[in-house]
């Protein structure tokens, strides 16, 4: 039923413009909005770059290890909700008219709101463990720093959680919509305010970790909020529906999201794995090698967030030859960047990693090259 109604999303709207105003627009129109993918993706990933660079130099490694397992948890949580809700919503968004598209859209709000209530909750509970009964089970006995400061951090992050999902939900609803420049205004204002507040709090020697996660939920909460009522307007809300098409979501989401556990959950669960093995200082060196690699996740998550959006298009106006030629493109771009990014971090990385941390953290070249090559 769905497949026979007829429908014009924006990125419909998008390709008929395309059609009809022929090559030369359609290849401005591609270049544009995959330029301005980067650059969004460019802006989070200096953002992420900068305040690894602050905690690390000036707060050390042990801090930064601190700091990246709990931002590690924050990613996991977001990518379950991207397979969960914003991954279905791609699917099945372009093939519903105006007011059934709009009702799903008021569903998807009501799901993530849920599960960042579900996500705070269950991580405060944890938290509230680790602090009772760490120490005395002896398992991080030898690291004092994560036995003590473990705990708080997850008690600000279950604090923090639903503001920044709330910036990270508006973020995906424009990249799903394929409004990149709105997307790009909003990652920016984000970024301004975050780096404004803690080169401040560096200046008067006020910045901690916890300061620093509580700069980032208070800079994503604030622009979240503001950008809000932009998705909200666009949205008709049934919440005695809302679980039906949590359902209806499921046979997608359940595979998307069993593909992330099994191919991508391992660079946000190592850290955690090293932190109870070898302390936060080995996680502070590797989290100090991993940012450096966001250099690559740059290109390939930009292009990614541009290209998730347009197979949905290109499918339900082109059919399968469209979506065929759309992922050889995507996977064309993504080789050549990985391919050659890979080899200058390979030969150059350590160096890299001591340029920008200091000499506290040489040694780190078979990390490096080890990271490189996966």
């Amino acid at each position: 039923q769905l497949a026979e109604e007829q429908v014009e999303t924006a990125g419909e709207q998008i390709a008929k413009d395309v059609r009809e105003s022929g090559a030369g627009l359609r290849l401005w129109g591609v270049m544009s909005r995959g330029w301005l993918a980067l650059l969004d993706q460019g802006i989070i990933s200096g953002t992420n770059f900068v305040t690894s660079f602050l905690i690390g130099r000036f707060l050390g490694k042990e801090d930064l290890g601190l700091f990246f397992v709990t931002i590690s948890l924050f990613t996991v949580l977001q990518c379950v909700t991207d397979q969960l809700i914003h991954t279905p919503y791609l699917v099945r968004a372009p093939h519903l008219r105006g007011g059934q598209r709009r009702r799903f859209g008021g569903s998807m709000f009501l799901s993530a709101l849920l599960l960042a209530g579900l996500a705070s909750l269950v991580i405060l509970v944890v938290g509230g463990l680790m602090s009772g009964g760490v120490t005395s089970s002896g398992v991080l006995a030898e690291n004092g720093s994560l036995t003590v400061g473990m705990p708080a951090m997850l008690v600000a992050l279950a604090a923090f959680l639903p503001g920044m999902m709330l910036r990270e939900f508006t973020h995906s609803m424009l990249h799903n919509q394929l409004r990149q420049g709105e997307v790009v205004l909003l990652d920016g204002a984000v970024a301004a305010l975050q780096l404004l507040l803690m080169s401040s709090f560096l200046l008067f020697e006020w910045l901690t970790i916890l300061n620093a996660l509580s700069i980032i939920a208070f800079a994503s909460t604030l622009i979240g909020s503001l950008w809000l009522p932009r998705i909200l307007r666009e949205f008709s809300f049934r919440p005695r529906l809302a679980p039906f098409d949590f359902a209806n979501n499921w046979p997608i989401g359940r595979w998307t999201l069993g593909s992330y556990i099994i191919g991508s959950s391992a660079p946000t669960v190592l850290p955690w794995v090293l932190a109870v093995t070898h302390g936060a200082v080995a996680t502070g060196v590797l989290a100090a090698c991993l940012t450096l690699f966001g250099i690559a996740h740059t290109f390939l998550r930009g292009l990614g967030k541009y290209m998730a959006p347009q197979l949905s298009v290109s499918y339900a106006n082109g059919g399968i030859e469209a979506l065929q030629s759309s992922l050889r493109t995507f996977a064309t771009y993504s080789l050549l960047a990985m391919s050659g990014i890979g080899v200058v971090l390979f030969f150059g990385g350590e160096y890299l990693v001591r340029f920008v941390y200091g000499n506290a953290y040489a040694g780190t070249g078979p990390i490096m090259r080890t990271l490189a090559v996966g």
